[in-house]
This record gives C-alpha cells, sequence and structure tokens, in this order.
C-alpha cells in the first residue's frame, strides 16, 4: 500500500524549510516555502504568519498584513498576531488602526508587557498621554525593569507638566540601564524636563 504523508505535517516542515531560509535572509525562497505549505494546509496559521514576517523583510508591507489579516480568519484569539499587525501598522503611520490591534491583543490577553508598551507609544504619539500613561503603568507592573518604559513615561508626564513624576520615572530608567549609551540618553532627556521645568517656574515667579 503506498504511503501518503499526512498534509497537516508535510505542511508543517515546509513552514520548518522556510523558517531555514530565513535565518540565512533568503527571504524569497522563504516565501515559496510557505506558499506551498499554504498550498497543501490553507488553515495553516504559521505559515500565514511567517510569509508576512519575510515579506517586512521585503519592505512588501500591504501584503503582510494581507497574510497576517488570514491569519486572523484562522484564529482571532492568538493575541500575539494581532500585536504584531498593531506594530506594522504603527510604523507605517497608521496610528489609529494600530490602537485598535494592540486594544484587541489586550483583550485577549492582558498579561503581556511588551502589548501594553506598545499601546502607550501609539497613544503617545496622538498626544493621548494620559491614557499613555496608564498603560505604561501597567507595563511596569508586569516588568518594573524596563528601562525604555520607564524613560516613555517620564516623557509623557513631562509632557503634562508633571515634571516630579517625570525625573522618578527617569531615575528609574537610568537605575535599569542596560548599557552606558541608553544611560547618556535618558539622562540627556532628564537634564532637558529639569531645564523645562526651572523655566516654567521661573516664568511663574515673574
Amino acid at each position: 500500500m503506498e504511503y501518503t504523508e499526512d498534509p497537516v505535517k508535510k505542511a508543517d516542515k515546509l513552514v520548518l524549510k522556510g523558517i531555514e531560509f530565513v535565518k540565512s535572509n533568503q527571504h524569497e525562497k522563504a516565501i515559496t516555502c510557505y506558499n506551498n505549505a499554504i498550498k497543501i494546509n490553507p488553515k495553516d496559521r504559521d505559515a500565514h504568519i511567517f510569509k508576512g514576517d519575510s515579506l517586512i523583510q521585503l519592505d512588501r508591507h500591504e501584503e503582510a498584513i494581507e497574510q497576517w489579516n488570514k491569519a486572523i480568519e484562522i484564529d482571532s484569539d492568538y493575541a500575539l498576531i494581532w500585536n504584531i499587525k498593531g506594530n506594522l501598522l504603527y510604523k507605517m503611520g497608521k496610528t489609529e488602526d494600530a490602537i485598535v490591534c494592540f486594544d484587541k491583543a489586550l483583550e485577549i490577553d492582558p498579561k503581556k508587557e511588551f502589548t501594553w508598551n506598545s499601546m502607550g507609544f501609539a497613544l503617545a504619539k496622538l498626544d493621548r498621554y494620559e491614557e499613555a500613561i496608564v498603560c505604561f503603568d501597567k507595563a511596569l507592573e508586569i516588568d518594573p525593569k524596563k528601562e525604555f518604559t520607564w524613560n516613555s513615561m517620564g516623557f509623557a508626564l513631562a509632557k503634562l507638566d508633571r515634571y516630579e513624576e517625570a525625573i522618578v520615572c527617569f531615575d528609574k530608567a537610568l537605575e535599569n540601564a542596560t548599557n552606558e549609551k541608553n544611560r547618556k540618553g535618558f539622562q540627556k532627556i532628564k537634564d532637558q524636563v529639569i531645564i523645562n521645568k526651572n523655566k516654567k517656574e521661573n516664568v511663574k515667579d515673574t
């Protein structure tokens, strides 16, 4: 009796082959593997996700979004795909659309620090600093050692003239800085915030 390989397993092998091509930056070959996997198993969520990842590397952003939308049609409760779609939309300047994706990801899984962080960045981009601060605070509840989250929260607080709270956040960013380059960057921003604070106070005194 002739052996016929299970189509799901065959598709999985093609996805793994595609991932191997990605390791050597052969994204066109990887996409061919993912396409073949999808032909065999159109409901292969991961094949669509990884194809989208490779399309990004080729600057084919709209096509990547299409692939992730197909992955969402297959599994709409997978928080990570909503998050990565949101991050790409944010980079494309589609901030409102990105927020919708982050909101959906957090509805599914509210315990992911990086999603709260991404939502905070997007809200801050729209000058919605109060809401951004809430998101950064949620992210820091999950992981209080995230240096860039402390820095971003400090920036948002400074935008609302809440300088003392902002300085505390910059100090936390400095405390958790993982290298000297980041430390210098955080210190520079903190120094500028202190200058702005002093200017505001001097205006009040005159």
